[in-house]
C-alpha cells in the first residue's frame, strides 16, 4: 500500500522549495528590500546608460 517513494518525495521538495520562495518574496516585501533594490537597480542602469 505504500506509494513509490521517487515520485512522493520529488513532489514533496518542489513544494517545499516553493514554499521557501514564496516566504522570501513575501518577507520582501513586507520589509520594502524589493522596492529598494528596484529602485537601486533602475538607477544604476540609468547612471550607465547617461554616461
Amino acid at each position: 500500500m505504500k506509494q513509490r517513494p521517487s515520485e512522493q518525495t520529488k513532489r514533496e521538495k518542489r513544494i517545499h522549495r516553493w514554499s521557501r520562495f514564496v516566504l522570501v518574496v513575501k518577507w520582501l516585501l513586507e520589509h520594502r528590500v524589493l522596492q529598494d533594490l528596484i529602485a537601486f537597480i533602475i538607477w544604476l542602469v540609468d547612471k550607465l546608460l547617461t554616461n
